[in-house]
């Protein structure tokens, strides 16, 4: 049977529309960075494996929690 590791990270942007900050439930992650860089993240965890699963937002936006999903070997 198929084993899964899970990843949640929650998002909060500023006013600007910038990401304030990006946290798991271990450590910040990112803080003030610009969206395309935020892009590249999403990036780099797809080429680590990581399938995006799930994209909640509440806050009017403002908030949002990626969930992602991989195979544990």
């Amino acid at each position: 049977m198929q084993k899964w590791e899970y990843l949640r990270i929650t998002v909060s942007y500023n006013d600007e529309g910038i990401i304030d900050r990006a946290s798991t439930s271990y450590k910040d992650l990112l803080s003030n960075i610009a969206p395309f860089e935020w892009d590249d993240y999403l990036a780099k965890l797809g080429n680590e494996g990581w399938e995006l699963v799930s994209v909640n937002m509440w806050n009017d936006g403002w908030d949002e929690a990626y969930y992602f999903k991989r195979p544990i070997e």
